[in-house]
């Protein structure tokens, strides 16, 4: 009588088996496929680092618009100071040294300075540079894999509290710009 059961249950039990075994086979691929997705992620990006904190995350150029590039592009054509498109009282004193950026932004004293390097080389003297006189929660032997965009908050920010508003969004498109304006590096642009 229970091998009679059984041979009745048995087809039931294995195609309810088979579905879950299915099932979970189907998600296991799903998330290995994210997984992989994630690693091999080709869409331009730039690792965007803030030295103090050590926070850092990938910005991608899609993200930023094509007008905050244009707007931004004549900042950085010569080095000197500039005044700030759209952003009161605020300069930016630029220093290029071929594929590499050198970035302050002021007010009455520093609030912030950003180094952008788009390529390996010079980047670690640049990394160095900016970690010189300043605690920070990064390594300075070691840099994030180029192109990369490093901040570096300066002790005149705690007087400008309300500029963190707009700072973090601004470094990632200066970055972005100056990244686009470097020969060889136009294909970057926003489709």
């Amino acid at each position: 009588m229970a091998h009679r059961l059984l041979r009745q249950l048995l087809p039931t039990l294995h195609s309810f088996v088979i579905r879950w075994v299915g099932l979970i086979l189907w998600r296991a691929c799903f998330a290995a496929l994210h997984l992989m997705l994630d690693l091999v992620d080709w869409r331009p990006s730039i690792w965007h680092v803030t030295l103090q904190t050590g926070q850092s995350s990938r910005s991608y150029r899609q993200d930023i618009a094509d007008a905050a590039i244009h707007a931004l592009r004549p900042l950085l054509r010569a080095d000197g100071e500039y005044p700030i498109p759209s952003v009161a009282d605020r300069r930016l004193w630029v220093t290029r040294t071929g594929r590499l950026l050198l970035a302050t932004v002021l007010a009455e004293t520093s609030i912030c300075t950003m180094a952008v390097a788009d390529r390996s080389v010079g980047a670690q003297k640049l990394w160095h540079m900016i970690h010189k006189g300043v605690e920070t929660a990064t390594d300075p032997e070691s840099p994030p894999r180029a192109p990369w965009c490093a901040a570096r908050i300066e002790p005149g920010f705690s007087s400008h509290l309300d500029d963190r508003e707009w700072l973090a969004d601004f470094q990632r498109c200066l970055a972005w710009t100056w990244i686009e304006s470097l020969p060889g590096r136009r294909l970057l642009s926003r489709r």
